[in-house]
């Protein structure tokens, strides 16, 4: 049986979490992602854990412990796994990307890069449905602007360019759920 370790990549509301649950739940991957330690540093730290506050833990944590201190964190995460797939679910970065290739060839497993987006529009309506669904206010456009400007997501264009060149992009604005996680099914099975 072949290893994995899928790389989900993408803006704000693209569908990234949506994959990721459908490889856990029916491919029995075993999911994580840079949200996950950013919320943890933040409960320690008493601080929310909305998105806002935790793309301002991860700026200076990066400028604070270095560029790469979220990867060395994810990667004890992943060397620690015995799961056959691995995803790694909210690659923002191109240290990430590194991060990446490095550990998918220091535990022998095939790396499957996938970045998944959709029209800022879409991502906006997604993002406040997500909202609603767990009882919290819906953020304005402008507020919504305002995180997909964060510095946190100012490589998300050269990590786009990069999965590009060496992995897939998948266009979530018009299709189904159903429509999206086939989509990854049929690359996963084109790994095979």
């Amino acid at each position: 049986m072949k290893r994995y370790l899928i790389g989900i990549a993408g803006p704000t509301a693209s569908g990234k979490t949506s994959v990721a649950k459908h490889l856990e739940a029916v491919h029995g991957a075993w999911r994580t992602r840079y949200s996950m330690i950013l919320t943890e540093i933040a409960y320690e730290r008493g601080l929310p854990h909305d998105k806002q506050t935790l793309q301002h833990l991860s700026t200076e944590l990066r400028a604070t412990l270095g560029e790469d201190y979220l990867t060395k964190l994810m990667r004890e995460r992943v060397i620690a796994s015995d799961a056959s797939s691995i995803v790694v679910e909210g690659n923002r970065r191109m240290v990430d990307m590194r991060f990446l290739e490095a550990v998918a060839q220091e535990t022998s497993r095939e790396l499957v890069l996938v970045y998944i987006d959709a029209l800022p529009d879409t991502r906006f309506t997604r993002m406040n449905g997500r909202l609603a669904e767990n009882g919290e206010h819906p953020i304005s456009r402008e507020a919504f602007d305002a995180l997909e400007n964060d510095e946190c997501e100012q490589e998300l264009p050269l990590v786009y360019a990069h999965i590009s060149g060496h992995g897939t992009v998948i266009q979530n604005t018009d299709i189904s759920l159903d429509e999206l996680v086939s989509s990854v099914d049929a690359l996963l099975a084109s790994h095979l």
